[in-house]
């Protein structure tokens, strides 16, 4: 049985309006918790950053990692969007995975108040990943997953989070649990 935690890694001046950003690896849960959250508050919102990017430019998605930087210029622009749209609020952001293979894209999320790092093992986030139909993973072995995103590059990156969700070892239900407690100790009172 696996301990609900959730840790904070250094402050960051916290204000509302917020918009909190969700990383992590490919099949981590970044989007069912998301959805989980924003979808049943009224006073969040769930945006899904894969979903506007693909209707802006369905071929980025399947660059097979040759196009990184005019994938995150996308992604900046729709972010940069999304910041004014949701200014007077409280939203989740699904950055997808993507977004962090560009090497400018470590600069823009230290400068955000709230990253949040979702955590699992591999051998659950790969299961998730790879079970999307059509996906990049779909095709791909459990080692192929764990050198792409578990590398010391990717880490990288995860050291932009200000917060860290670890639903390591959790059912869908106590991980949804956990996230929606944490997102609870956000909101204004």
């Amino acid at each position: 049985m696996s301990c609900l935690s959730s840790e904070r890694v250094y402050p960051r001046v916290r204000r509302f309006p917020l918009l909190i950003y969700l990383i992590g690896p490919s099949g981590v849960g970044k989007s069912e918790l998301g959805k989980s959250t924003g979808g049943t508050s009224n006073s969040i919102s769930y945006i899904d950053l894969d979903e506007i990017m693909k209707k802006r430019d369905p071929t980025l998605f399947c660059h097979n990692g040759s196009r990184w930087q005019e994938f995150w210029e996308l992604a900046k622009n729709c972010l940069r969007e999304l910041e004014k749209q949701y200014a007077d609020g409280l939203c989740l952001i699904d950055s997808g995975a993507g977004c962090l293979m560009a090497k400018d894209a470590l600069s823009y999320f230290t400068t955000q108040k709230m990253v949040v790092l979702i955590q699992d093992s591999p051998v659950n986030s790969f299961s998730r990943a790879r079970a999307r139909t059509g996906g990049y993973w779909s095709n791909r072995s459990l080692d192929d997953y764990t050198k792409e995103e578990y590398s010391d590059e990717r880490k990288r990156f995860y050291k932009a989070a200000t917060h860290k969700v670890d639903i390591t070892d959790l059912n869908k239900d106590d991980a949804v649990v956990t996230f929606n407690r944490f997102i609870a100790g956000l909101e204004p009172n």
